[in-house]
């Protein structure tokens, strides 16, 4: 299912919307959307403050940034996945894997918000809980393996080690405990559960809500397969029972987004439209449904109203204003995370510019935006919750028309960043909307020389290539150099041919093909071609990675 979300950070991996419309230059991270209900129970207001917790004798103690007396507040598993998985099934305990990067944003947003709570910290004492970090020995291995789309992403498995259900992101905080103990009493995989209700089966109410609390997006064809997504969830929509009525609303927006990216450029039928249309309305009339739809209600805004609308019409007027006027309240919620009430303020951004993209920003909203972001960066302190932060405010800044105070203020965070290079790609994006590409290209550099870690830093060094070859493609030294050495800095180089290291390895391939229109830079790939060679007779004849890393520009050797 493609992607369909809209990113303050572009997306590394799949969420379950579409970049309907991406905020300028949007960073990386995976972010948000996904196909999920929450139980009507757990749509208590969020909650931003910093929660405590109890140790393993139940005493309560305080949680900070995470860490609960000097170890995690989570009691991650010290050792390697495939001995997590042998622990989870001599224990009889399901297993909970978060993988993650210590760059991305909205992992960190996770961390800050998600794993400090107590009532997730209790839940998670019930599983065999393990975090992979991307650049971990073998972890673009194991994370093809687990069919992992993108940072972050969480999976639950039963004891024996079957998956049971993707834990999306950008739920409403006080949801995630009710996801834990629907994994927890879950008799079948999402992947059963589809496959019972196409088949006309009957499911109980809890399972229609883990069908719904679903990172559908991050499915990576587990549970869908090969099925049609728009048919799968017209199915799911149309049976779910009404009484559920936060997973049914969860599944028909599902079904909405799979219509309108099958549409793609056409119209959508009327009748999806009206039905869309009361679906939508009721949805923003219903503070729980509200509550319940919280990613959509922050990141679908303009491309449900585009879909079911036409422009300049009544009835787009009227649900633009009503969808305004529940985000504007949702930016100044105190309960919401300072990145939800960032999102919220775009909101209005997003809908002045659905139809006309060129649209100048009201100086009021620029200051409101200018003086919440400087206001957020105040009261944000500690460096996890921080990052978040200082990257979202800045795609905010540059949203409202104000990409000097948002380059200024990324710069002014570097000295303390412990991840600079993330800054500097955002600088360098900046940079290259305003059309300064050698500045761009500066930063891009710096950013890929600073970066640590073997699969980061071939991310950052696709990032810097990729670049060149768009803002600079004459620079065909510089192009060859760079491309020769982001090859080089595995110690094991059948790494850089799995995961999401080989997709950006497959997508250079591309790119460089696309580039060499010339003899000489022909003669570049055929010079690459050779010194892949050497890293490729590193890697064992019979891996999986020695094949892909010989069809790396073949067909520049000959």
């Amino acid at each position: 299912m493609s992607s369909i979300a809209i990113h303050l950070h572009s997306a590394v991996g799949r969420s379950s919307r579409k970049p309907f419309h991406k905020l300028p230059d949007a960073l990386s991270c995976a972010l948000f959307r996904t196909a999920a209900a929450l139980l009507l129970v757990l749509l208590s207001a969020c909650s931003s403050e910093q929660p405590s917790a109890v140790d393993e004798s139940g005493a309560q103690v305080e949680v900070e940034n995470g860490y609960l007396n000097g170890t995690p507040g989570i009691n991650w598993f010290e050792g390697d996945v495939d001995t997590a998985f042998t622990h989870a099934k001599a224990e009889r305990k399901p297993l909970f894997l978060y993988w993650g990067a210590e760059w991305c944003p909205y992992c960190k947003q996770v961390k800050a918000t998600v794993f400090t709570r107590r009532d997730v910290i209790d839940r998670t004492r019930h599983f065999v809980a393990v975090a992979l970090d991307g650049d971990d020995p073998a972890a673009q291995r194991a994370g093809e393996e687990f069919g992992v789309m993108g940072y972050p992403t969480m999976i639950i498995y039963s004891p024996d080690g079957e998956e049971l259900t993707r834990i999306p992101n950008g739920l409403d905080l006080n949801a995630y405990a009710g996801v834990f103990d629907l994994a927890m009493d879950a008799v079948r995989p999402v992947a059963g559960s589809v496959a019972a209700v196409l088949a006309g089966d009957t499911l109980d109410d809890d399972e229609w809500r883990r069908l719904a609390v679903y990172s559908w997006g991050q499915d990576n064809a587990r549970a869908l397969g090969e099925r049609s997504v728009r048919e799968t969830f017209k199915v799911l929509s149309e049976a779910c029972p009404r009484h559920v009525a936060s997973a049914c609303t969860r599944l028909e927006l599902s079904h909405l987004e799979a219509a309108i990216d099958e549409a793609g450029d056409t119209q959508l039928d009327t009748t999806t439209k009206t039905r869309a249309l009361g679906i939508l309305n009721a949805m923003l009339a219903d503070e729980q449904l509200i509550t319940a739809n919280l990613d959509a209600v922050l990141h679908g805004g303009g491309a449900f109203v585009g879909a079911v609308t036409e422009p300049g019409s009544a009835t787009r007027t009227a649900l633009v204003n009503r969808w305004e006027s529940v985000a504007l309240g949702l930016a100044d919620d105190a309960r919401l995370s300072t990145v939800d009430q960032f999102y919220a303020s775009y909101v209005p951004i997003e809908f002045l510019r659905m139809d006309d993209a060129e649209a100048g920003i009201p100086e009021a909203t620029r200051v409101a935006i200018r003086e919440r972001v400087a206001d957020a960066l105040a009261r944000t302190a500690d460096p996890v919750e921080r990052h978040p932060v200082v990257t979202t405010g800045a795609s905010l800044l540059r949203a409202a028309d104000l990409p000097g105070e948002a380059a200024t203020m990324l710069e002014a965070e570097l000295a303390a960043s412990k991840q600079p290079y993330y800054l500097m790609s955002a600088l360098a994006s900046t940079a290259a909307s305003e059309g300064d590409n050698a500045t761009a290209l500066m930063w891009r550099k710096r950013a890929y020389e600073t970066a640590s870690g073997e699969s980061t830093r071939f991310r950052w060094g696709y990032g810097y290539v990729s670049e060149m070859l768009r803002l600079s493609p004459e620079a065909v030294d510089d192009i060859e150099t760079a491309t020769a050495a982001i090859f080089t800095e595995f110690d094991d180089p059948a790494t850089a041919f799995y995961g999401g290291t080989h997709s950006r390895v497959a997508q250079l391939d591309e790119k460089l093909k696309a580039w060499a229109d010339t003899p000489e830079k022909v003669e570049v790939l055929v010079r690459l071609r050779t010194r892949i060679d050497s890293v490729c007779a590193r890697i064992p004849s019979g891996d999986k990675g020695r094949s892909r890393c010989d069809a790396f520009l073949a067909a520049s050797s000959g």
